[in-house]
C-alpha cells in the first residue's frame, strides 16, 4: 500500500463474520505490488520499496500462516499485474524504474520454483490488471508511457501467443479486474486519461470478443457499467 511510510501488514477479510483482521507482516514493505491466489498460498510479487523497484516475491501460507521468500522475478516491476493457472504463476507489465514501462511478461513455475520469460503483451502496460479464463489471459489497461489505454488484449497459454480483445469503453490506469460466476470480466476503478479517478464498472461477457460494448446504468448506486453482448 502507499502511505507516510511503505507498508509491509497485510489483512484478511472473513465474509462469513464480515470482519477484518491482521496477518503477519509480509518481509518486504512494498507499494505498487501485484498479487494472486494459488490453492493456499498468495503470491505477493514487485512494486516499490526502499527508493527502488522491486524483483522480489514471497507468498503467503494460510495453513501455516506465515511469509516465505521466492525467487526474484527476472525484471524490476512496478505496477504489473499477477494471475495464478494451473502450476504457474504469471506476472505481465508494469515500470523497471529506468523510465520504461514493460511488455514483458514471465511465469513462475511452482514445481521448479524458477522463472522464465515469455513472449511480449502487444503493448507497454504500466497499472494494468489481468485475469484468466480457462487457458487464455486478459490484460487489461493500464499506461504505455503516454496515455491510459483502453485497450485488451489476451495471451493463450496453449499456443503461447497475444492476440487483441477488443477495447473497453474507458481507459483505466490502476484499475482492477474479476472474472465473475456468469463468466464475465468485471472490471472497476482506475484513473482516465484525464487523471480522474473512476468510480464506473465495466463488463465484458464471454466467449464474444468481437461484440461492441453496451453501457448500462445500475439505478441503486448510480455506476456506470459496459456490457458486452
Amino acid at each position: 500500500g502507499r502511505s507516510p511510510s511503505f507498508l509491509s501488514s497485510a489483512e484478511i477479510y472473513d465474509e462469513g463474520s464480515g470482519r477484518w483482521s491482521s496477518l503477519p507482516p509480509m518481509k518486504t514493505p512494498r507499494f505498487g505490488c501485484a498479487a494472486a491466489q494459488a490453492k493456499e498460498k498468495i503470491f505477493v510479487v514487485g512494486g516499490y520499496g526502499g527508493g527502488t523497484r522491486l524483483s522480489t516475491a514471497e507468498c503467503f501460507d494460510l495453513a501455516a500462516n506465515r511469509w516465505e521468500a521466492m525467487p526474484e522475478m527476472t525484471s524490476k516491476r512496478t505496477g504489473c499485474a499477477a494471475v495464478a493457472v494451473s502450476n504457474n504463476l504469471y506476472v505481465f507489465g508494469g515500470d523497471d524504474g529506468s523510465g520504461n514501462e514493460l511488455a514483458s511478461a514471465e511465469v513462475y513455475d511452482f514445481g521448479s520454483r524458477r522463472w522464465s520469460s515469455l513472449p511480449p503483451m502487444e503493448d507497454r502496460r504500466c497499472g494494468c490488471a489481468a485475469v484468466a479464463v480457462g487457458d487464455v489471459i486478459y490484460v487489461l489497461g493500464g499506461w504505455d508511457g503516454k496515455q491510459r489505454l483502453s485497450s485488451v488484449e489476451k495471451f493463450s497459454l496453449a499456443t503461447r501467443t497475444w492476440s487483441r480483445a477488443g477495447c473497453m469503453n474507458v481507459a483505466r490506469y490502476y484499475c482492477a479486474a474479476v472474472v465473475t460466476p456468469a463468466n464475465e470480466i468485471l472490471v472497476v476503478g482506475g484513473k482516465d486519461n484525464t487523471n480522474t479517478k473512476l468510480s464506473s464498472t465495466e463488463v465484458l461477457c464471454l466467449p464474444m470478443p468481437t461484440s461492441p460494448f453496451y453501457q448500462l446504468l445500475l439505478e441503486e448506486d448510480n455506476r456506470n457499467i459496459n456490457l458486452k453482448i
